[in-house]
């Protein structure tokens, strides 16, 4: 299941000590007396290049795009202004991009690229990664109900039942002004097929 990217990308500070603990099984650094993510951060600050080195190598080890998603969300929050882990990102983009599995590209994406989840969805749709079904889904799950509606409008078949169903609940009169969309759609559909 996918979850929304600002509640993905929330994260506490035992969250942060588990990954730095995951990744340093000798423990060299010890993050107990650190209580806010703010110590946490200067205190890999001071060791960068080593928690660097730790994180990247775990990265190349994953196997899953959860653990995928999780290392980047760590990584982005330690070492976000770091060149040497922008073009990691660069290459994991390539990489990524060459996959025939939206959810999954979608997943990875927004935490490689630096846009924000409306503009990478946009993007996604415009270059035929994902098409408009996928796209309202995944606006739907950042919340962005008008370009969901958008993409469901845009679509020339009726969108499945479970993605409507999704769609009602976050607004009943989109929900109708799609149905009574579709319901045109069908019937010039028809006139079409028997002119």
């Amino acid at each position: 299941m996918l979850e929304n990217y600002l509640d993905k990308v929330s994260i506490t500070v035992d969250d942060m000590k588990d990954y730095l603990y995951m990744i340093d099984p000798d423990y060299q650094i010890h993050f107990s007396d650190c209580k806010t993510l703010k110590a946490v951060k200067d205190k890999v600050k001071a060791v960068e290049s080593y928690c660097l080195y730790l994180g990247l190598a775990h990265l190349q080890k994953v196997q899953d795009f959860t653990n995928l998603e999780n290392h980047l969300i760590m990584m982005n929050h330690l070492f976000a202004n770091n060149e040497i882990y922008h073009q990691e990102k660069v290459k994991l983009k390539k990489k990524i991009l060459k996959l025939n599995d939206p959810l999954n590209q979608y997943r990875v994406l927004r935490h490689v690229m630096n846009l924000s989840p409306k503009v990478l969805i946009e993007t996604l749709a415009n270059r035929h990664y994902i098409n408009y079904e996928q796209a309202a889904y995944f606006c739907l799950v950042e919340e962005e109900i008008d370009e969901a509606y958008r993409y469901l409008s845009m679509m020339d078949h009726v969108a499945s039942d479970a993605l409507l169903d999704l769609f009602s609940s976050y607004t009943a009169t989109g929900y109708l002004r799609l149905l009574r969309y579709y319901d045109r759609l069908e019937r010039q559909s028809l006139q079409v097929r028997y002119s």
